[in-house]
């Protein structure tokens, strides 16, 4: 990170990149979304020397925009974006309904919808997806708390069990233990940490040493050992978790 060095070129010249994703069997194969346009994706097979644009089947609307991206870590050929609502660009208004979930099986040549009738307006702030499995996918909307599919996005299903407000939390932020199976962790706007050890089926919450309102836009685990956490929080600085024994 001593010296970096600007990707910008035709047809991706536009500003407000925000989602963006390296391809873990190949660090030359990259694939960036922005903020404002959710009518293309950009995919670069040279490390972003040169980039080409990847339509999206986006139903017509100037205010939506990618907010994540991400490969399947044990079939890279599968990739998942989620999509967010916005009042200008870069300013996501988190109780907006956007388009939900898209999803490419050729490695980000083509794309489709992947959302049942119950995610077609969701707002999609973070996604994770199982490391052994490309199927499962759990996602934080901003507009319907914990989403989970274990088929590639034909179906959804709510997992809000004990966060707050459940009918309708807004997740902000996902994160799975690897080494743990079924152990994840979420950030809840105004709510901070909570963490669930049955695959999304039930949560707890963790603020110990949080601030009481605080809104963890994004959680990171140790490579090395998962039981330590980091956490962005919206509102006041980083802090880390250690858990014992999980």
């Amino acid at each position: 990170g001593n010296n970096w060095a600007g990707l910008l070129s035709v047809p991706a010249i536009q500003l407000d990149w925000n989602a963006f994703a390296v391809d873990p069997d190949n660090s030359q194969h990259l694939i960036a979304g922005n903020s404002w346009n959710a009518n293309y994706l950009f995919e670069s097979i040279n490390g972003g020397s040169s980039w080409e644009q990847r339509p999206i089947p986006m139903a017509a609307s100037n205010k939506i925009g990618w907010r994540v991206v991400e490969f399947a870590p044990s079939k890279p050929t599968w990739i998942y974006a989620g999509t967010g609502s916005f009042k200008t660009a870069s300013q996501w208004v988190d109780t907006f309904p956007a388009s939900g979930f898209y999803a490419s099986r050729d490695s980000g040549k083509t794309w489709s919808h992947a959302n049942d009738k119950n995610t077609h307006g969701a707002q999609i702030a973070d996604l994770v997806i199982d490391p052994q499995f490309p199927g499962l996918v759990y996602a934080a909307s901003t507009t319907h708390g914990i989403l989970k599919t274990t088929d590639g996005g034909k179906n959804w299903k709510a997992m809000n069990k004990g966060l707050p407000s459940p009918s309708q939390p807004r997740a902000l932020s996902i994160a799975i233990n690897p080494k743990a199976r079924g152990t994840l962790y979420c950030g809840i706007k105004g709510a901070g940490v909570y963490r669930s050890t049955d695959a999304g089926n039930s949560w707890q919450p963790l603020r110990k040493g949080l601030e009481h309102n605080a809104e963890i836009t994004d959680i990171v685990l140790d490579p090395v050992n998962p039981d330590i956490l980091y956490a962005a929080d919206r509102l006041s600085p980083f802090f880390d978790s250690r858990f014992q024994d999980n």
